[in-house]
Protein backbone atom coordinates (compact mmCIF):
# COMPACT_ATOMS: atom_id res chain seq x y z
CA UNK A 1 0.00 0.00 0.00
CA UNK A 2 1.20 3.56 -1.26
CA UNK A 3 1.46 6.24 2.03
CA UNK A 4 1.77 9.05 -0.26
CA UNK A 5 -1.11 7.20 -2.81
CA UNK A 6 -3.10 7.70 0.23
CA UNK A 7 -2.12 11.25 1.34
CA UNK A 8 -2.58 12.52 -2.02
CA UNK A 9 -5.77 10.96 -2.46
CA UNK A 10 -7.00 12.50 0.88
CA UNK A 11 -5.81 15.72 -0.06
CA UNK A 12 -7.37 16.19 -3.45
CA UNK A 13 -10.75 15.13 -1.79
CA UNK A 14 -10.01 17.71 0.74
CA UNK A 15 -9.19 20.50 -2.18
CA UNK A 16 -12.57 19.39 -4.49
CA UNK A 17 -14.93 19.50 -1.07
CA UNK A 18 -13.39 22.86 -0.55
CA UNK A 19 -13.85 24.01 -3.96
CA UNK A 20 -17.43 23.12 -3.85
CA UNK A 21 -18.56 24.88 -0.56
CA UNK A 22 -16.39 27.92 -1.88
CA UNK A 23 -18.91 27.78 -5.52
CA UNK A 24 -22.22 27.08 -2.83
CA UNK A 25 -21.07 29.94 -0.86
CA UNK A 26 -20.57 31.93 -4.05
CA UNK A 27 -23.93 30.37 -5.57
CA UNK A 28 -25.68 31.92 -2.82
CA UNK A 29 -24.43 35.58 -2.59
CA UNK A 30 -24.97 35.77 -6.53
CA UNK A 31 -28.81 34.69 -5.61
CA UNK A 32 -29.26 37.32 -2.86
CA UNK A 33 -27.97 39.88 -5.14
CA UNK A 34 -29.96 39.09 -7.46
CA UNK A 35 -33.19 39.11 -5.82
CA UNK A 36 -32.46 42.19 -3.76
CA UNK A 37 -32.10 43.89 -7.13
CA UNK A 38 -34.85 46.53 -7.48
CA UNK A 39 -36.83 47.12 -10.85
CA UNK A 40 -35.67 50.41 -12.03
CA UNK A 41 -37.25 53.04 -13.99
CA UNK A 42 -35.44 52.28 -16.95
CA UNK A 43 -36.58 48.44 -16.90
CA UNK A 44 -33.71 46.74 -18.91
CA UNK A 45 -31.18 47.70 -16.29
CA UNK A 46 -33.20 45.22 -13.79
CA UNK A 47 -33.59 42.42 -16.46
CA UNK A 48 -29.70 42.84 -17.75
CA UNK A 49 -28.91 42.21 -13.88
CA UNK A 50 -30.74 38.83 -13.34
CA UNK A 51 -29.78 37.91 -16.74
CA UNK A 52 -26.30 37.98 -15.69
CA UNK A 53 -26.82 36.85 -12.28
CA UNK A 54 -28.40 33.67 -13.62
CA UNK A 55 -25.54 33.44 -16.52
CA UNK A 56 -23.14 33.28 -13.66
CA UNK A 57 -25.00 30.58 -11.43
CA UNK A 58 -24.90 28.75 -14.50
CA UNK A 59 -21.11 28.89 -15.01
CA UNK A 60 -21.21 27.90 -11.18
CA UNK A 61 -23.31 25.05 -11.61
CA UNK A 62 -20.88 23.83 -13.81
CA UNK A 63 -18.33 23.69 -12.18
CA UNK A 64 -19.66 21.99 -9.49
CA UNK A 65 -20.64 19.19 -11.73
CA UNK A 66 -16.94 19.08 -13.18
CA UNK A 67 -15.68 18.95 -9.33
CA UNK A 68 -18.54 16.23 -8.80
CA UNK A 69 -17.04 14.17 -11.69
CA UNK A 70 -13.13 14.83 -10.75
CA UNK A 71 -14.66 13.13 -7.28
CA UNK A 72 -15.67 10.12 -8.84
CA UNK A 73 -12.54 9.97 -10.44
CA UNK A 74 -10.89 10.21 -7.23
CA UNK A 75 -13.25 7.55 -5.44
CA UNK A 76 -11.99 5.08 -8.30
CA UNK A 77 -8.97 5.21 -7.78
CA UNK A 78 -7.00 2.24 -5.46
CA UNK A 79 -4.23 3.57 -3.31
CA UNK A 80 -3.08 -0.38 -3.30
CA UNK A 81 -2.84 -0.97 -7.12
CA UNK A 82 0.66 -1.18 -8.29
CA UNK A 83 1.62 -1.30 -12.00
CA UNK A 84 4.29 -1.88 -14.15
CA UNK A 85 2.93 0.84 -16.41
CA UNK A 86 2.11 4.01 -16.39
CA UNK A 87 -1.95 4.60 -15.95
CA UNK A 88 -4.76 6.09 -14.02
CA UNK A 89 -3.57 6.69 -10.24
CA UNK A 90 -0.13 6.21 -10.71
CA UNK A 91 2.45 7.68 -9.11
CA UNK A 92 5.09 8.78 -11.14
CA UNK A 93 8.82 9.85 -9.76
CA UNK A 94 11.05 11.44 -12.42
CA UNK A 95 14.14 12.93 -12.74
CA UNK A 96 11.87 16.35 -12.83
CA UNK A 97 8.67 16.25 -11.28
CA UNK A 98 6.45 14.19 -9.36
CA UNK A 99 3.47 13.53 -10.90
CA UNK A 100 -0.15 12.00 -9.63
CA UNK A 101 -1.91 10.70 -12.94
CA UNK A 102 -5.42 11.58 -11.60
CA UNK A 103 -7.58 14.65 -12.07
CA UNK A 104 -6.35 18.03 -13.33
CA UNK A 105 -5.60 19.90 -9.80
CA UNK A 106 -1.97 21.14 -11.12
CA UNK A 107 1.14 21.54 -8.49
CA UNK A 108 0.08 21.11 -4.90
CA UNK A 109 2.41 20.89 -1.89
CA UNK A 110 1.85 17.58 0.38
CA UNK A 111 3.94 18.21 3.60
CA UNK A 112 7.60 18.81 1.77
CA UNK A 113 6.95 17.36 -1.54
CA UNK A 114 5.59 18.99 -4.96
CA UNK A 115 3.20 17.27 -6.95
CA UNK A 116 1.60 17.77 -10.15
CA UNK A 117 -1.77 15.94 -9.95
CA UNK A 118 -3.03 15.67 -13.78
CA UNK A 119 -5.34 14.18 -16.07
CA UNK A 120 -4.10 11.24 -18.35
CA UNK A 121 -6.13 13.23 -21.36
CA UNK A 122 -3.65 16.31 -20.46
CA UNK A 123 -1.14 16.78 -22.77
CA UNK A 124 2.27 15.52 -20.55
CA UNK A 125 -0.13 12.91 -19.21
CA UNK A 126 -1.18 11.31 -22.53
CA UNK A 127 3.06 11.43 -23.09
CA UNK A 128 3.60 9.21 -19.75
CA UNK A 129 0.64 6.75 -19.96
CA UNK A 130 1.36 3.28 -20.71
CA UNK A 131 5.72 4.31 -20.21
CA UNK A 132 7.72 1.69 -17.93
CA UNK A 133 10.35 2.74 -15.51
CA UNK A 134 13.72 3.69 -17.03
CA UNK A 135 12.07 5.13 -20.18
CA UNK A 136 12.22 8.63 -21.23
CA UNK A 137 9.95 10.94 -22.48
CA UNK A 138 10.47 14.40 -24.39
CA UNK A 139 8.30 17.48 -22.63
CA UNK A 140 8.94 21.02 -23.82
CA UNK A 141 12.39 20.07 -25.36
CA UNK A 142 13.75 18.64 -22.14
CA UNK A 143 14.30 14.55 -21.70
CA UNK A 144 12.36 13.27 -18.57
CA UNK A 145 13.60 10.00 -17.36
CA UNK A 146 10.91 7.88 -15.18
CA UNK A 147 12.63 6.57 -11.81
CA UNK A 148 10.18 5.14 -10.27
CA UNK A 149 5.96 4.10 -10.66
CA UNK A 150 3.33 3.33 -7.91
Amino acid sequence: MSETKLKLLRHCHLLLETRQAEIKQQIAVVQQSANQETKSSAGDKYETGRAMAQLEIEKLVRQQMEIGQMQRVLSQLNANQSRETVGLGSLVYSNDNQYFISIPLGKIHLEEDVWFCISPVSPIGACLLRKRKGDHITWNGKSIGIDRIE
